[in-house]
């Protein structure tokens, strides 16, 4: 389960940085930050791909907390573009 509490945990910390991107209105890094967060994330979608129940759970939760702050950034942007 070591593999996996490292994925967790990479994760995690990609999903910070994504946050922080997405606070601070920066696009370029906001692409950045959810391209690396949602290539783990896939993971969570692969069947049989040796993560644990629990694990896949915490990471659709975080899917769901980085989906949040991405739409809420977006939108914050499109309106102060107008």
């Amino acid at each position: 389960m070591k593999l996996e509490k490292t994925i967790l945990d990479v994760t995690a910390q990609r999903l910070r940085e994504l946050k922080c991107a997405a606070e601070k209105r920066e696009s370029g890094e906001m692409a950045d930050s959810m391209r690396d967060f949602f290539t783990l994330i896939e993971l969570s979608k692969i069947q049989d791909s040796g993560l644990s129940d629990d694990a896949v759970l915490t990471m659709r939760n975080m899917e769901g907390e980085a989906l949040k702050a991405t739409n809420e950034a977006l939108e914050a942007m499109r309106v102060s573009t107008f």
